[in-house]
C-alpha cells in the first residue's frame, strides 16, 4: 500500500478482521497539502464538505513533517462544522481513523479523524471497491496484540475458576504496552465476575469485533476458587461475555443462563458491541449463542454443531472452529449474523468430515474480488508438521478450500490462537503457542518462503496464554 500523506493505509482486522465494512486501500486516501487547501486535497472516491475531519479538542496541531494545519475556516471543502470548531486542528501523532456514516456521497468511502491517545484505525460502513482494505496500527509506532492470560503467578493453576488478564504487546518487538486489563473477580454494579478455568486449554478465545472497536471473551460468572468451574451448571454460575473497548473500559453485564451448562464456554465475539455471540459445548445447551448487550438469558441459535470452538465475524459472516465428527475445521454459522433460533452450521466445503485438523483461533480476510473470504489462517493444536500442527494457510480455489501452507518453525506443539493483519505485500500472523510454557510468536507470510517465527513474550511461570486478538481501534 502507498502512504496516506502523514498516515499509511492498511487492513483491519479480527479475529478480527473486517466484519461487515468495507475495506480501505490507497485507492480511497486523502492527504493533505502543506497549505491545508481542500482543493488540493488527494482523494479518489468523491467526497463532500460533511463529516469528513472531526477533532475531539479544540485547538490541536498537526505534527506533520510539512507542518499541516487544517481549520474549518480555510478548508470548508474538508471540514464540517457539525464535527469541528473554528479553530480546532487534527495532531497527527495522537489521532483516530474511525468509522464514517454512509451517505455524504454516493460513492464515498469517508474517512473522519478524531483525536485520541492512540492511532486507531475504523470501519467505513459505505459501500466502497471490492478490492478495499483497511489496516490496524498502533499510536503511530507499531501494530499491537492482545494475549489473554490465565493467572497472575502467584499460585500454581488448577481446574478452579481463576483471574484473567489482557496484555497488549507490540508485534514489532513484542514489548508490553501499558498495564494488562484486568476482568473483574467481584460483582461491581451490573458487571459480574469473569474467570475461566486454570487448565482447560480450550478456553479464552478472545476476537475483535467485526468494526474493530472491542475485545471479546466468554467466561464464568464466578469469583477466583470455584473447583472445577467447568462443571458447573449455567443455573448455579451463569456463562458471561465480557467486551472491553479501546480505553479499557470493561462491561461483563451479558449473562447466559442456561448456555454451556456443565461444560465450557470458550469463545465469544461481537460485530459492533450490541450484540453478543458465544460458543461452547454441552450436550443440549451446546452450539452458538446470541444475546444483547447487558441481558440475561440468551437464545441458542446454532444448536448443531454442538461442539464448537472459538468464534469470529469476517466480512459481514459468523464462523466457528470445531475439531469433533463430522466438522474438522471452520464452519459458517447460518448466513450473515443469525439471532434467532434455526441457524444451520455447514463445514467449508474442502475441511475434511472424518478426521484432520485440530482448529481453534481462525482469521479470516477478502484478498480477491470476490464478496467473502477467500483467505483463512487457523490454529492448529497437532504436533507440527506441513499438514498438522502450527499456523494454516487455507485458500479458496474453484470454490473449495485447500491447505496451501503451514507454518511451524521452531514450535515444540502446534498453537491454539491466532490473528492477523495485511502489512503491505505479506500477512503478518501472531499466535499463541499450545508449548509449556506458552509463548506469542509472529510469522510474516510473504507467500513464497516458509516464514521463520519470532518470539514476542513467554508466559511466566503459574500463568498460561489463550487467546489473540488485535488490539481494539
Amino acid at each position: 500500500m502507498r502512504a496516506l500523506g502523514w498516515l499509511a493505509a492498511v487492513l483491519l482486522l479480527t479475529g478480527p478482521a473486517c466484519g461487515t465494512m468495507d475495506r480501505v486501500d490507497a485507492g480511497d486516501a486523502f492527504a493533505l497539502d502543506s497549505a491545508g487547501d481542500a482543493g488540493r486535497d488527494v482523494r479518489d472516491d468523491s467526497v463532500d464538505a460533511s463529516a469528513d475531519i472531526v477533532d475531539a479538542a479544540a485547538n490541536d496541531t498537526i505534527d506533520s513533517p510539512t507542518a499541516d494545519t487544517v481549520e474549518a475556516a480555510t478548508d470548508a471543502g474538508t471540514l464540517d462544522t457539525r464535527d469541528v470548531a473554528s479553530s480546532d486542528a487534527v495532531d497527527v501523532t495522537t489521532s483516530d481513523v474511525r468509522a464514517d456514516t454512509p451517505g455524504d456521497a454516493p460513492t464515498e468511502a469517508a474517512i473522519d479523524v478524531v483525536v485520541d491517545s492512540r492511532t486507531d484505525v475504523g470501519a467505513d460502513t459505505s459501500t466502497d471497491a471490492a478490492t478495499d482494505t483497511i489496516a490496524p496500527i498502533d499510536g503511530g509506532v507499531s501494530p499491537t496484540v492482545f494475549v489473554l492470560r490465565v493467572g497472575d503467578g502467584t499460585a500454581a493453576l488448577t481446574n478452579a475458576s481463576t483471574a484473567i488478564f489482557l496484555e497488549e504487546h507490540r508485534v514489532s518487538d513484542g514489548s508490553l504496552v501499558g498495564t494488562p486489563i484486568a476482568m473483574p473477580v467481584a460483582m461491581s454494579g451490573t458487571n459480574r465476575p469473569l474467570t475461566l478455568s486454570g487448565t482447560a486449554t480450550s478456553e479464552g478465545g478472545l476476537s475483535l469485533s467485526g468494526d474493530g472497536r472491542f475485545l471479546v471473551v466468554g467466561g464464568y460468572a464466578s469469583a477466583p476458587g470455584m473447583a472445577s468451574i467447568a462443571g458447573t451448571t449455567s443455573a448455579a454460575v451463569n456463562r458471561v461475555i465480557g467486551r472491553v473497548d479501546r480505553a479499557g473500559g470493561v462491561n461483563t453485564s451479558s449473562l447466559l443462563d442456561a448456555a454451556y451448562s456443565g461444560n465450557n464456554i470458550r469463545g465469544a465475539t461481537t460485530n459492533d458491541g450490541s450484540v453478543l455471540w458465544a460458543t461452547g459445548t454441552a450436550s443440549s445447551a451446546g452450539g452458538v449463542y446470541s444475546i444483547a448487550l447487558g441481558t440475561t438469558g440468551g437464545t441458542q441459535v446454532a444448536a448443531m454443531p454442538s461442539n464448537l470452538r472459538h468464534v469470529g465475524i469476517f466480512e459481514g459472516q459468523l464462523y466457528a472452529s470445531a475439531s469433533s465428527s463430522p466438522n474438522f475445521g471452520i464452519v459458517q454459522i447460518g448466513t450473515g449474523l443469525p439471532t434467532i433460533a434455526g441457524a444451520t452450521g455447514t463445514l467449508l466445503s474442502g475441511f475434511p468430515v472424518a478426521s484432520g485438523p485440530s482448529s481453534y483461533g481462525f482469521a479470516g480476510f477478502r484478498r480477491g474480488m470476490g464478496t467473502g473470504i477467500d483467505t483463512l489462517y487457523v490454529a492448529d493444536d497437532r504436533a507440527p508438521s506441513a499438514t498438522g500442527g502450527g499456523v494454516q494457510r487455507w485458500q479458496l480455489m474453484a470454490g473449495t478450500w485447500t491447505l496451501t501452507a503451514t507454518f511451524f518453525d521452531s514450535l515444540t506443539a502446534g498453537v491454539r490462537s491466532l490473528a492477523a493483519y495485511v502489512d503491505g505485500a505479506n500477512v503478518v500472523v501472531v499466535a499463541s503457542t499450545a508449548e509449556t510454557p506458552q509463548r506469542l510468536i509472529a510469522y510474516t507470510d510473504t507467500g513464497t518462503v516458509a516464514p521463520v517465527a519470532r518470539v514476542l513474550a513467554t508466559a511466566a511461570a503459574n500463568a498460561a496464554y489463550r487467546g489473540v486478538a488485535l488490539a481494539p481501534r
